[in-house]
């Protein structure tokens, strides 16, 4: 080894002669996490909140202007010992607290130093002003509006009957909630698949902002409820969906942590609230209209803000509350320096030194940074694959604006430190990315096993309708759905007093001229018997059609097999029209599974002339032998084959109801096309282990297409993206 010292950083060696001055006019308020404390500075010019530790607070109460950064060092190093902050943690300190204006030097004071921060904050606007994923758009401050809720709430909560009243309601809201959601869970769930239908899309936006800003206007009310104060308002975009906003950060500076979590946790609060409230509209009114904006609000209000709100992975509420909670006020920004330690160290190659905080808690630091991290490239890739969804051809420009400014910074600055032997180690990151495009290589040569999955349900191969020759009213019931039964066999009788008085009179009047006949022929009258004649024949045409309908009125089998269902059940004693279906009968061996393909996966399986299928039944787990489906319909349809499909009668696919529906069948529609398949199946039982199985029973199949590497399957998707997009860049040019 080397004896010769190593060169010190020559940045390093000029920033600490530097002599800060932090300005006078901060305010700081002091706090204890874990017992340890902390120390939150605001701004009062920019209204900004800053939270640091009790080492970073030691060294920057050192730098009155006539101390050196040095001198502020070796201070902090005597009270803290190890725990103090290295040489380039204290230079990256003084940095920040210049560059964010907290603190001054000569040099900063200067005007080409002024010059280089105002170009910089305005190249900082303009790169922000072109990303095309997020925008920032403040309004207005929305004091106007809170401060008279405010003090009316005040008002009212000095009273202690209000008080015991509000929150008496508020328990016994939440506990009938419950129980009714508990009861009701089922059938939301099927009713809320709906909501993210085609034409529902720009309803559900517009109750998606609206609640989302009564949640703002939640933080608001809670942030000056308890002392702090409420700064600007407005409305993010991302990917041009517009989100609003509040600032009550100076709630940071609230000793409480219950506080703090409090006005954290203020706009869920509220959105908890509003869903109940729209759940009770939803249970009770049956109004279609609004049923359908209630579930608006009930999914607005709970899955995007469990996604969004509640989730810490992001620096909304979720994060704030966990990080109070935990007592770890600077979670995502040590996160953040752990990742960066990671990078720099393992795989720049640079001399780095392991970072520390005030609070600990290592292990809890390192495994939030890896999840935010996962998490923040799950939903780049998710607002991309959006955009390109969204907006078409466009959508690929604004993909790749997005990723640019994704990785470009971190590219230009790989690229302006390539030749810093200090920063990067050339070796080490081309031996480490080296090993990593062949790890990524070897992901994608691994084998997988396509299939495509699709609802399916077990209906009966061509089930015969039995259905009524002539009205009559119900005086039996001879057999029961599940029955067994046989050609001739009885299933009901009806009975029709006008058909039997019609054949009564009938009959009477075929015997009159039967004797008018006689007396014609007697009187060799031949022209009036030949008449009669023609008249008996006419009405004996129609006693063989009464007497067939009367007939039809004991209704028989048509074909062997079992009763699947019966339309007269609770019906003795009613009237049952010509034509109407009684009953359907089919034969349980011949079963048919029908499944409803997306129009995607169904063009992947034209290609073959028969494929196959692992049939799942609900209740029932995988079924042992695999079916082959020989038909697949050539046209896509919105048509339900099988009413279980629906979602509102407890199906997987989402359906919207149809006005002009003349049966069941009809009523509802796809929302989004499918292709139908089917596969006939003889003799299911003994197929399925003797297990039962019956008409109506839903499942799912999952279609085997074959076994691919990952590659191919991933170079597959992207040209048939490819293929899509640019049909789409055609269609929009034209």
């Amino acid at each position: 080894m080397s004896d010769e010292p190593i060169a010190a950083d020559p940045i390093t060696v000029e920033v600490m002669s530097f002599r800060p001055c932090i300005r006078e006019d901060l305010r700081v308020t002091r706090q204890v996490h874990s017992g340890l404390p902390s120390f939150v500075i605001e701004d009062p010019v920019s209204g900004r909140f800053s939270r640091v530790g009790n080492v970073e607070y030691t060294f920057l109460s050192q730098l009155d202007g006539r101390t050196t950064v040095a001198e502020a060092f070796a201070v902090t190093a005597s009270k803290h010992g190890l725990d103090a902050l290295d040489e380039q943690d204290a230079v990256s300190l003084c940095g920040w607290l210049v560059e964010s204006g907290l603190a001054h030097t000569n040099a900063s004071k200067t005007g080409r130093r002024v010059a280089d921060v105002a170009r910089k904050q305005r190249e900082q606007v303009i790169v922000g002003a072109m990303n095309p994923m997020f925008q920032k758009i403040p309004l207005c401050n929305p004091s106007f509006m809170v401060d008279p809720m405010v003090r009316v709430a005040k008002r009212l909560s000095q009273r202690s009957m209000v008080r015991v009243v509000l929150m008496f309601t508020a328990a016994l809201g939440f506990a009938a909630t419950t129980l009714a959601l508990i009861g009701n869970w089922h059938d939301l769930w099927n009713a809320s698949r709906n909501v993210f239908a085609d034409g529902n899309w720009i309803w559900l936006i517009a109750t998606w902002v609206i609640v989302k800003g009564i949640h703002e206007l939640g933080h608001a009310t809670a942030c000056r409820w308890l002392g702090g104060r409420v700064g600007e308002a407005g409305v993010m975009l991302v990917l041009f969906m517009p989100l609003p906003y509040v600032d009550v950060s100076s709630s940071w500076a609230f000793p409480n942590k219950w506080h703090r979590m409090l006005v954290a946790g203020a706009g869920m609060m509220v959105e908890a609230a509003m869903a109940s409230i729209a759940f009770w509209f939803w249970l009770c009114v049956e109004d279609p209209v609004v049923q359908m904006h209630a579930r608006n609000l009930i999914v607005a209000a709970t899955i995007t803000t469990v996604l969004f709100n509640l989730n810490p992975l992001m620096r909304f509420d979720g994060y704030y509350l966990l990080s109070d909670y935990l007592e770890l006020p600077n979670l995502s920004t040590n996160a953040t320096r752990w990742l960066t330690y990671l990078r720099q160290k393992y795989w720049l190659g640079a001399s780095v030194t392991r970072p520390t905080w005030p609070e600990g808690q290592v292990p809890m630091v390192a495994t939030y940074a890896v999840a935010a991290f996962v998490w923040r490239i799950l939903i780049c890739v998710t607002l991309a694959m959006a955009a390109m969804s969204l907006w078409r051809g466009a959508g690929i420009l604004l993909a790749a604006v997005a990723i640019t400014f994704w990785i470009g910074k971190p590219i230009v600055r790989l690229f302006a430190h390539w030749n810093d032997p200090v920063r990067i180690n050339r070796s080490r990151f081309l031996t480490v990315t080296g090993a990593m495009v062949v790890l990524c290589i070897a992901g994608l040569m691994l084998p997988y096993q396509q299939r495509v999955s699709a609802p399916m349900i077990v209906t009966h191969d061509k089930p015969v309708e039995v259905r009524s020759r002539a009205r009559g009213f119900v005086t039996e019931i001879a057999v029961e759905p599940g029955q067994r039964v046989v050609v001739g066999q009885v299933l009901a009788r009806l009975t029709n007093r006008g058909l039997e008085i019609d054949l009564q009179r009938l009959n009477a009047e075929i015997a009159q001229s039967r004797h008018r006949q006689r007396v014609f022929r007697h009187n060799q009258s031949m022209v009036e018997l030949e008449i009669e004649r023609a008249s008996e024949l006419a009405m004996m045409t129609r006693q063989h059609d009464l007497q067939q309908r009367l007939a039809g009125l004991h209704i028989r089998c048509p074909a062997e097999g079992t009763v699947l269902q019966s339309d007269l059940v609770d019906r003795l004693g009613t009237l049952v029209t010509a034509g109407e279906r009684m009953f359907v009968v089919a034969d349980p061996k011949q079963m048919k599974l029908v499944a409803m393909i997306r129009q995607d996966d169904a063009v992947t399986l034209r290609d073959r002339d028969q494929f196959t299928a692992d049939v799942w039944i609900e209740g029932q787990g995988r079924l042992l032998e695999t079916i082959c489906f020989d038909e697949l319909k050539p046209r896509a349809t919105h048509d339900l084959s099988h009413p279980a499909f629906a979602s509102s009668l407890g199906g997987s696919l989402a359906v919207y109801a149809n006005p002009q529906a003349r049966n069941v069948k009809e009523r509802w529609k796809l929302v989004e096309p499918r292709v139908i398949a089917e596969a006939f199946w003889e003799d299911p039982q003994s197929q399925n282990g003797g297990g039962e199985l019956r008409g109506g029973q839903r499942g799912t199949v999952r279609f085997v297409l074959g076994q691919q590497t990952l590659g191919q399957i991933l170079l597959d998707e992207l040209i048939q993206w490819y293929r899509k997009s640019g049909a789409s860049v055609v269609i929009a040019a034209r």
